[in-house]
């Protein structure tokens, strides 16, 4: 028998700007090891090409669906092209309600957060400190 990988999509909530919530957003739940790199060295970086790569990540492999359209009322993709779209302070605002609900999902399911995510820095030291030679 072998496991399958299942995609796990939530609605996303906007405890923050609870008028956001008129906006239907799916997200996936979870992303893989590779993207959570990509997503905290992107973000972290202060670089504006890492950034918009990591906003690209975001969009095509986070955003599952959304209603969200224009001011002329056509329909903006959930995608990386739709979310680079998107005005600045609700681009912001979605991608903090996304971490905000995966870190509290981590903490439902018992991983040791202190309220936040482990960064990818952090991750990489405890895995090197875990594979350490012991002395």
């Amino acid at each position: 028998m072998t496991f399958q990988l299942k995609a796990d999509i939530d609605y996303l909530e906007f405890k923050q700007r609870p008028e956001l919530n008129e906006m239907l957003v799916r997200i996936r739940k979870d992303v893989t090891l590779k993207s959570f790199f990509q997503l905290q060295i992107g973000l972290s970086s202060g670089e504006a090409e890492q950034m918009q790569k990591a906003c690209e990540i975001f969009g095509d492999e986070i955003l599952a669906d959304w209603d969200v359209t224009d001011e002329k009322g056509k329909a903006i993709p959930a995608n990386a092209k739709g979310f680079q779209a998107l005005p600045l302070q609700l681009a912001i605002a979605v991608m903090t309600a996304w971490t905000e609900q995966a870190a509290s999902a981590g903490e439902a399911q018992g991983a040791p957060l202190d309220g936040s995510s482990l960064s990818a820095a952090e991750l990489i030291k405890a895995a090197n400190l875990s594979s350490a030679p012991q002395s």
